[in-house]
């Protein structure tokens, strides 16, 4: 794994266990992203050991199965109000696992082509209010403006990150920023590490 991609995982850890907290800690989470030319979920939280032993391994196809799928294939929001009425969601087993039954699966675009998802799931049907939809919109944006800054900090360390000079990037659901942080591109990212999930790889 690209040391990019290690501090990586750092950046979406410390910022997507906060992010999630706009919709109600008893909200289940995951972050997916690329890992040799295909998509697996990385970070998990709030799910059963027995879902996150299930998912681990599993890539996630751009199809209509699953709705990091359809995000995925898509390219935009996908919000299913419950994945057992929904004919097309084939993702049985992971639901029985994961005990999951709304979920919001939202892309983190470069230049309009999917580079993660970030998900919500509910236990119970209740659908995401427009305004959570669109805070985990922003947040994801700002996550792939994380990714971008990460590339451009390790392929040239005088290159100017993606926000403007000087300014880091205020993450809408967090608004802290850690001094200390392990990698330089953190300084631009107003970062504070929670622990409170698992790292799948």
């Amino acid at each position: 794994m690209p040391k990019w991609s290690r501090v990586l995982t750092g950046v979406l850890t410390g910022m997507w266990p906060r992010g999630r907290c706009v919709a109600g800690r008893r909200v289940l989470s995951t972050i997916t992203r690329e890992r040799n030319g295909a998509f697996y979920r990385a970070e998990a939280y709030g799910f059963p050991q027995e879902f996150m032993d299930y998912v681990e391994d599993i890539p996630i196809k751009a199809e209509i199965g699953s709705a990091s799928g359809r995000s995925l294939l898509e390219g935009r929001v996908i919000q299913i109000a419950d994945v057992k009425a929904d004919p097309q969601y084939t993702w049985v087993e992971a639901q029985r696992l994961g005990d999951f039954r709304t979920v919001l699966a939202v892309p983190m675009l470069r230049e309009g082509i999917p580079i993660g998802v970030l998900t919500l799931s509910r236990s119970e049907v209740r659908p995401f209010s427009d305004k959570q939809v669109e805070l985990v919109r922003t947040f994801a944006d700002q996550a792939a403006i994380a990714i971008e800054n990460v590339r451009l900090f390790d392929e040239n360390p005088r290159k100017e990150p993606a926000t403007r000079r000087g300014e880091p990037t205020q993450i809408a659901v967090s608004g802290q920023y850690e001094p200390r942080a392990a990698h330089p591109a953190q300084r631009h990212l107003g970062l504070h590490r929670v622990d409170d999930g698992r790292r799948l790889w």
